[in-house]
């Protein structure tokens, strides 16, 4: 068994202890690298039919399904988030601690996907650790986070 497999085998491990545990789970899914791993781990370790839900912002089922990702979600539950409240929304996924939200309006795909055609605000713009450090993420790469 390499490496690789141990970190799987490990993680499938933690997420079938979690809900045996605690039962009521649910993972945040943003379409991203890093969550949809965790949701093919959560696939994996529950043979295929997840028993908790995957979280994701309204309408990923629409891009979900425009891409081509459709066999990625089944046996999976999504529930629906909301863009933008009160002007504001998070233009990267991210928790609140270390991603700061940017002013919008855009409360649709379709108004998200004309804001971005025009906006000068980077995607990354929120993202408290490229403020702190200009070449965080050149740094992160460079020790093999990315």
């Amino acid at each position: 068994m390499d490496r690789l497999d141990e970190l799987e085998s490990e993680s499938i491990y933690i997420l079938r202890e979690a809900y045996c545990k605690l039962g009521k789970l649910g993972m945040l899914w943003s379409i991203g690298k890093d969550s949809t791993v965790l949701l093919w781990l959560a696939q994996k370790a529950f043979f295929g039919h997840v028993p908790f839900p995957f979280i994701h912002t309204e309408g990923l089922k629409q891009v979900v399904k425009k891409y081509g990702f459709d066999g990625l979600i089944v046996g999976v539950r999504l529930i629906d988030l909301y863009f933008a409240k009160n002007g504001k929304r998070y233009r990267s996924l991210g928790c609140a601690c270390c991603t700061g939200k940017v002013d919008s309006n855009a409360d649709t795909l379709d108004k998200i996907i004309e804001e971005l055609k025009t906006t000068n605000v980077g995607e990354r713009a929120g993202r408290a650790q490229d403020n702190a450090d200009s070449y965080a993420l050149q740094k992160l790469r460079r020790k093999g986070y990315m």
